[in-house]
């Protein structure tokens, strides 16, 4: 198993076949308190949250095409900004359904 998918368990909930072409190398798999600071937020938000990888270009298809981003408001965003802030530069923080959406 993809270790994206055991640091982001939601993911589990697109279909397998769906799944299969979706490139996870994209993700950043957290450390132990980068996963708390995820959980946390995902938990006051409500939403479903990764983490890309810098400068990381996708080989198959994205998990943007697939699922729907989450509609936020300002406070929302200043908190994924700030979650954001504190991993490494470049790293992006993004905020997905709760539940999920599958657009595709």
């Amino acid at each position: 198993m993809h270790a994206a998918l055991i640091k982001y368990p939601f993911l589990l909930e697109i279909p397998d076949a769906i799944l299969a072409r979706i490139d996870l190398n994209v993700l950043h798999i957290p450390t132990g308190s980068e996963q708390e600071l995820i959980t946390g937020l995902s938990s006051n938000l409500m939403k479903n949250i990764v983490v890309y990888k810098e400068g990381a270009v996708s080989t198959g298809v994205h998990l943007c095409r697939v699922l729907r981003s989450a509609s936020i408001t300002q406070e929302q965003l200043e908190a994924i900004n700030a979650v954001e802030n504190l991993f490494k530069e470049g790293q992006i923080v993004v905020a997905y359904d709760n539940p999920l959406v599958i657009e595709c």
